[in-house]
């Protein structure tokens, strides 16, 4: 039959020329052969200390086999018996080591937490006088009118705690329950507890229950929050005004006592002091738990480094470790550290004790004076903790000649104020099945981040995910995802997971629990897998060369906590900043210039009621210099010292922005620049008469960088869909090259128009299609010009009598006869039905002399295969196709006649899995999918007592789920490609 070959061109067009190495920097022999530095990462999870020096090198060694360059060692909790080795112990420290110096060998680089567990900075050396404080607080109740003897409950929970003030409020309101309820008042007084650790009793912990992700009772939501609306109010009866708030700090005695001549009316006499929150580090052992440093605290951060960085450097004598990595922020909130009343006076400008009710959840003067106290309370602990944990941690990494990674997001501060301190920003993003939270909107922040920071790489936790993953992604599933985040700016992945393996035993072995991609050695496909790490060290090579092209540059909000969401634009790219890093943007004759960037177009605004007069300040003197800025006007500032007369000061600048009286419109013009609101981000671009930079007439994902003099456009097909786009370019006078990150092979394309300073080329895609458009001065005329339009010809089918051959041991007949193709889940043998591996066809078939006489590429294609296919042909190995289309160019390989065709295909683990759960348990699995010890076998290396093939740490998979199709399913085909 006759096809359109659309498919087989895109995966197959045949190199015919060398690389030309003399144009710009991108080389193609790199392209095609990307350096090991560029090769992607892994999550190294060593679980319940079941490791061993034999087993992390064997893991290293695999790592190494399939182009996998890095990996982030991280010693965690994961519900399995505890092995024989504990976080730091000698045997430890030997495994690190042994670890490091195995990666150096190998050419590869090591990246160790900071500590036990993935979240926190911490651990059993961490005194709870140097861990995260929060305010705590005892009240006492008393009627007015007379003296007052007695005694203030401590509200202190162990010797770390200290006391701050003592604060009197006229009100009596004895039930917590049911006092007004300040909205999302945890976060906003940074109270939300941790993720381990006892929650130790702070100031208002009534209201924790609305963070909570459904199904995690301690597990909070990683979400921001921001002061309420200017028009919010409270009830009359839930104010205090301020004449109602008497310091009686200096009448109690050590011990508690207090002596007070009462005034008239109802007073609650409000004891705080601070101690730990109770936040630990985690998931990590009962052996190694402990608290989470101060990150308010230098001291405290310092402490941290020398008792646990610096000693993993000391273990590691290797050049290979080359990273310091933090992970995700789990720790809560914190509200105070050491002397933090002082440094609260010294950076807002007045006294907090005062202010010390609204903790409470109490509502001081007005609503909207608590928010602004709150709003100050989040901005002093933003501050200091950039300063004196993230800054102070990455100068000290330097100076043991360390980089720091760090997932630095959701923090307690400003994230975009985080991320300056960062050498690699690292975002995050999951497989989307099952639960699974949206870090999406971190890709842009953090990749923005690398931007202006001047780094070049932008790492990403990429494809973690809950239970519902269950061992069916492989790289096929996976590529529509990564591409989106290449897309968005990533330029390294560093998966989620590989799991190190402590036994040698058939299956998928040791799991980190139900989290996380099964991305480890023990996976059916992990020796197929180096075609597909081959695609992503292409992308990231190129997404590592030049420099991010934007038009925008989207202001972060000033709030501390409020977490940037991320932008839809149409034709047009972003970065977005901080307000720290914003006050370097100055002005030139092409836009908005930040050291080392191209100039921006365009200043969008954060939607946002407020506004500091220095931001607004800031904002005024680049339009008076030229800029072009979208935005509404902000109606007030924030915080709370002299807000009023600061208001004044801010409506005056609002005035020249945005116009007042009559003159209010869409577009106000002030000394060179512009002020547009009320519209949208393309219409304010378009007005300025600035195209779109990539237009399509289907839905791709786009990332523009220079290079030189190059354009590099990366093209993304998401989709399941097959078309043929018309893609527009905001470039002229350059031509075209496509490149294909799968194959390596390069072309030039015909350019179908270029008008008003575009470029536009046909470019076809077939499912989950990527493509690099490059544009240059000069195409290189060596490369074969694209030809879509190929057809098939000369077709012979050989779906009919085919040999399989099976692996010894596993159970299964060693050589089935198919007279037909069918998926091994549906054979009649029980051994092949739950067979998952890799097994082997074979076929000889007879190749007409007339397919070689006509010199065109004969071609091989698979049809459907389930999941991942190798082919020899004749004994020359033609390599893997890991997603469809499954097509090979047999062209060298093919004689006239008898030719000895080999095919590997792989499956996955499920079908194995649910046979084994046909026959007699001896794991010991509890109802989560557990164990509470590793069974005798298993320890000893003895006979399993049952049938069962494989061994999981995690069940996943019941008798009677659904067994998946698996093996060559055909049709397979023969034929030639017209040129």
């Amino acid at each position: 039959m006759k096809r359109t070959a659309l498919n087989i061109a895109l995966a197959l067009i045949v190199s015919s020329c060398p690389a030309v190495e003399s144009i710009a920097q991108v080389g193609s022999d790199l392209f095609l052969n990307p350096p090991k530095e560029v090769q992607p990462w892994v999550y190294w999870m060593w679980v319940n200390g079941n490791i061993s020096k034999e087993g992390v090198q064997k893991d290293l060694e695999a790592m190494h086999r399939a182009g996998i360059n890095g990996a982030i060692a991280l010693d965690v909790d994961q519900d399995s018996p505890n092995g024989p080795v504990v976080y730091n112990d000698k045997n430890w420290q030997e495994i690190f080591h042994h670890s490091a110096i195995t990666a150096q060998r190998l050419g590869m680089e090591i990246g160790g937490n900071n500590g036990a567990g993935y979240w926190g900075t911490g651990g059993p050396w961490v005194k709870p006088e140097l861990a995260m404080q929060w305010v705590v607080s005892s009240e006492t109740y008393i009627h007015g009118g007379k003296q007052w003897n007695g005694k203030l409950k401590s509200p202190g929970l162990g010797d770390d705690y200290r006391d701050i003030a003592v604060i009197a409020v006229g009100v009596i309101d004895t039930v917590a329950e049911k006092r007004y309820i300040i909205p999302d008042f945890p976060l906003k007084s940074s109270q939300n507890p941790g993720n381990a650790g006892p929650v130790r009793y702070s100031c208002a912990p009534f209201t924790y229950k609305e963070l909570q992700w459904p199904g995690f009772p301690r597990y909070l939501m990683y979400r921001g929050t921001q002061s309420a609306s200017l028009k919010e109010t409270a009830p009359k009866e839930a104010i205090i005004q301020q004449n109602k708030v008497i310091n009686l700090t200096a009448k109690m005695q050590k011990d508690g006592t207090l002596s007070w001549d009462v005034p008239a009316g109802e007073w609650t006499i409000i004891r705080f002091g601070h101690q730990w929150t109770g936040s630990s580090i985690g998931p990590v052992t009962y052996k190694v738990i402990g608290p989470e440093t101060d990150k308010l605290s230098k001291e405290a951060t310092r402490f941290h480094f020398d008792e646990m960085v610096k000693k993993l450097k000391s273990y590691a004598v290797s050049e290979a470790f080359t990273t310091v990595h933090i992970d995700s922020w789990e720790g809560g909130g914190q509200n105070w550290t050491p002397g933090f009343d002082q440094i609260f006076k010294e950076r807002r400008g007045y006294d907090i004790l005062p202010w010390l009710p609204v903790l409470t959840g109490r509502v001081i003067n007005s609503l909207q004076e608590t928010e602004r106290f709150m709003y100050d309370l989040r901005q002093t602990i933003s501050e200091l903790f950039v300063e004196n944990y993230v800054k102070e941690f990455q100068q000290l990494a330097h100076k043991e000649g360390l980089k720091l990674s760090y997932e630095s997001y959701t923090t307690p501060a400003n994230d975009m104020d985080v991320v300056q301190y960062v050498d690699i920003p690292m975002a995050e993003f999951w497989i989307p099945v099952g639960w699974h939270p949206n870090f999406d909107p971190t890709i842009k922040s953090m990749a923005s981040a690398a931007h202006l920071n001047g780094t070049t790489i932008v790492a990403a936790e990429a494809l973690t995910s809950s239970g519902s993953e269950r061992w069916q992604w492989h790289p096929a599933t996976m590529k529509p995802l990564v591409d989106e985040a290449f897309s968005g700016g990533v330029n390294r992945l560093v998966f989620h997971r590989f799991s190190s393996q402590y036994f040698d035993v058939e299956g998928p072995g040791i799991q980190m629990n139900r989290w996380g991609s099964k991305y480890e050695r023990t996976n059916t496909w992990w020796e197929f897998s180096t075609a597909w790490h081959t695609y992503i060290s292409r992308c990231q090579y190129m997404l590592q060369k030049g420099i991010f092209y934007a038009d925008v540059l989207a202001l972060q909000s000033e709030e501390p906590w409020q977490r940037f969401a991320g932008l839809a634009l149409d034709g047009y790219d972003y970065d977005v900043i901080g307000q720290d890093a914003f006050k370097k943007v100055e002005m030139n004759d092409n836009g908005l210039y930040f050291p080392n960037r191209p100039a921006y177009k365009l200043l969008l605004l954060p939607d946002s009621e407020t506004m500091t007069v220095a931001m607004l300040t800031h904002i005024r003197n680049l339009v008076c210099n030229g800029a072009v800025v979208l935005g509404n006007r902000p109606k007030s500032v924030p915080g709370l010292l002299n807000y009023r007369e600061e208001e004044k000061k801010l409506g005056i600048l609002v005035g020249e922005l945005w116009g007042t009286g009559d003159y209010i419109t869409k577009e106000n013009r002030l000394g060179k620049g512009t002020v547009y609101s009320d519209m949208t981000v393309e219409e304010a671009l378009l007005r300025m008469g600035i195209p779109r930079d990539f237009t399509a007439d289907y839905w791709l994902k786009y990332i523009h960088r220079t290079i030189d003099n190059e354009e590099c456009y990366f093209l993304a097909n998401t989709s399941d869909k097959e078309f043929t786009a018309t893609c527009t370019f905001r470039v002229d006078g350059k031509k075209a090259e496509l490149w294909d990150a799968e194959t390596g092979e390069k072309y030039r394309i015909d350019i179908s128009a270029n008008v008003g300073g575009t470029t536009t080329l046909r470019i076809p895609f077939n499912a989950a299609k990527s493509w690099f458009v490059i544009f240059r001065p000069s195409a290189d005329a060596s490369l074969p010009l694209f030809n879509p339009k190929q057809e098939q010809q000369n077709e012979t089918a050989i779906n009919n009598n085919w040999v399989l051959y099976f692996p010894k041991g596993s159970g299964t007949p060693l050589k089935v006869e198919l007279p037909r193709l069918v998926s091994w889940s549906e054979h009649t043998d029980p051994e092949i039905k739950y067979f998952s591996g890799t097994a082997r066809y074979e076929k000889i078939i007879t190749i007409d002399d007339k397919m070689l006489r006509d010199r065109l590429p004969v071609i091989l294609d698979l049809g459907k295969v389930e999941i991942m296919a190798r082919v020899k042909l004749n004994g020359k190995d033609l390599g893997i196709a890991w997603r469809a289309p499954y097509s090979f160019d047999i062209t060298e390989a093919a004689k006239a006649g008898e030719n000895r065709l080999e095919i590997e295909v792989v499956n996955l683990w499920p079908n194995r899995l649910i046979g084994d759960e046909q026959l007699a348990d001896d794991v010991g699995y509890n109802k989560e999918g557990t164990m509470k010890e590793w069974p005798e076998w298993l320890l000893k290396g003895k006979k399993r007592p049952s049938k069962r093939k494989v061994f999981s740490a995690r069940k996943q998979w019941n008798a009677d789920d659904k067994l998946i199709s698996s093996g060559l399913l055909g049709p397979v085909m023969i034929f030639n490609r017209s040129e």
